[in-house]
């Protein structure tokens, strides 16, 4: 979750706890996305859902909301124009990245936890695929998001687990060959 921002781009808020009463919070509005927004509030102490990590969850299923905060549901696309006229908004990382938001106005980031397990990334790649300059650029990529948000798996002729919560699902469908990729 971003922090909105004033009109120099300056982040109104450095921390979650800061978001005040009946603030106004953009999230994606299409299912998949909103949902995963939905849950990112609530384990941000924000909102509480009246369903668990393996439902999708739409703003009816809020329960509590102590702030009062004002959820707007705007496209997908269109959460990282709503920066300025917003205190906080849930981008997702490829409209955050196209945007160039700026990543340290991050005021909240998506545990790795029950809830956040169906959002998981995977990026599969053939062998020889590591060494190209695509490969090496995406690398990078991934290891500044990771300290944001990104959960990813690389397979890359064999596999490197990047985060614990996947070490369960590797381990029940880890290929025998290598250079295939799990599932």
């Amino acid at each position: 979750m971003f922090s909105g921002t004033k009109n120099n781009g300056d982040a109104k808020y450095t921390d979650v706890v800061d978001i005040p009463d009946k603030a106004t919070i953009s999230v994606p509005n299409d299912a998949s996305n909103e949902s995963r927004a939905l849950y990112l509030l609530q384990s941000a102490g924000l909102i509480k859902l009246d369903v668990s990590g393996n439902e999708l969850a739409t703003i009816k299923n809020i329960s509590s909301n102590p702030k009062n905060l004002d959820i707007k549901e705007v496209d997908a696309a269109q959460t990282a124009s709503t920066l300025n006229s917003v205190d906080a908004a849930v981008i997702n990382n490829s409209y955050a990245q196209s945007a160039n938001v700026n990543y340290d106005t991050t005021l909240y980031t998506e545990p790795i936890d029950d809830n956040s397990d169906q959002w998981i990334n995977v990026i599969a790649a053939q062998k020889d695929w590591k060494k190209s300059d695509k490969a090496i650029k995406q690398m990078k990529l991934e290891k500044k998001k990771k300290k944001h948000q990104t959960v990813s798996i690389f397979l890359l002729g064999k596999v490197l687990k990047h985060h614990q919560l996947l070490n369960r699902h590797h381990q029940m469908n880890e290929p025998k060959d290598k250079n295939q990729v799990c599932s």
